[in-house]
């Protein structure tokens, strides 16, 4: 409570605890510093009100991904074509568009494609992929690892 004090953020977000003790906690800063305060669920979005307005560019890549997105999106709902394409940008029934904020000392922010920021960081695109494991596969890995344990005992025992 004391760094919030300190602090005197406009908006506070709980982002660690148990639910029950960040409600609590929500509550305190709330009715003591008069804070708006927050505890949003795992992968939860909180929208923050401001009234700061920032000029920034975006890429001609962005606008275009987020109008051939919208386009799309405008057929699917007249039943016009089916299915989900690969589009670089999440556009919404609002209209809201999703990239990248790019923010570089001494230059104005700008909002590029996720391919875009890799491309400035010099970085390329890195994916997962999960195999489903059959239960005979599972318990055969657990098997193996329960041996590999057991002659790693052996081995600090004779020691």
């Amino acid at each position: 409570m004391d760094l919030t004090e300190f602090l005197s953020p406009k908006h506070v977000i709980l982002v660690h605890g148990e639910k029950p003790q960040m409600a609590f906690l929500k509550e305190r800063i709330e009715s003591e510093l008069g804070m708006p305060c927050f505890y949003p669920a795992n992968n939860e979005s909180v929208s923050i009100p401001t009234t700061h307005n920032l000029k920034m560019s975006t890429t001609e890549r962005f606008i275009t991904s987020c109008a051939a997105e919208q386009g799309k999106q405008s057929l699917r709902k007249r039943n016009l074509i089916h299915g989900t394409g690969t589009s670089e940008v999440n556009v919404s029934d609002e209209g809201e568009a999703e990239g990248v904020l790019l923010m570089e000392r001494h230059k104005a922010p700008k909002i590029l494609c996720e391919d875009e920021l890799l491309q400035v960081l010099g970085m390329e695109r890195h994916l997962v992929q999960f195999e489903a494991m059959s239960s005979s596969r599972i318990e055969a890995a657990v098997e193996s690892e329960l041996k590999r344990a057991e002659a790693a005992d052996l081995c600090s025992e004779g020691k």
